[in-house]
């Protein structure tokens, strides 16, 4: 027979607050571009190719005004790759609403366009920048405890090059 006791333990607590106390941010749907959840890539006339196009989350509603959230974004997410990352800070005066985050032209042109046709996915995930969870390779996880503690927002991007020149 094993016998023991109850040892009293230190707790800390933690710095960040409970997942109950700070709601998962918001995308403003309002302030997408582009608006649409497909996007067809044509030629631009102006330029004679088909160019670049940024994507945007123009808004964030968050209610934790003091902490920093991170957007990764993804094109054609695959189990593998690094994301493009943008931390938003808060604004100043602390605000629920802040700016939101952009994926560049630059970005989709070099992995969209001069990929292969058809239908890609552009995806962003935000989530405070303390829930990422640094262990994690594929850098999509949040820390244990916060798995569903993040918003998100893909585009179907149709990529056909028979019309662009």
């Amino acid at each position: 027979m094993i016998a023991g006791c109850i040892m009293p333990q230190d707790i800390q607590a933690e710095s960040a607050p409970l997942a109950s106390q700070r709601p998962v941010p918001i995308i403003d749907r309002s302030l997408l571009n582009p608006a649409e959840t497909i996007v067809k890539v044509e030629l631009d006339q102006a330029v004679q190719n088909c160019s670049g196009q940024a994507f945007e989350i123009g808004s964030l509603v968050a209610t934790d005004v003091t902490a920093n959230l991170e957007a990764r974004w993804w094109i054609d997410y695959d189990g593998t790759g690094t994301p493009y990352r943008v931390t938003i800070f808060p604004e100043k005066p602390p605000s629920v609403t802040r700016r939101g985050s952009q994926l560049p032209a630059s970005a989709v042109s070099k992995q969209v366009f001069a990929g292969k046709p058809g239908a890609h996915v552009i995806e962003v995930l935000v989530a405070y920048e303390d829930l990422w969870d640094p262990k994690d390779g594929l850098q999509r996880r949040l820390i244990a405890g916060h798995a569903g503690e993040f918003t998100s927002y893909k585009w179907v991007v149709d990529f056909d090059p028979s019309k662009c020149p």
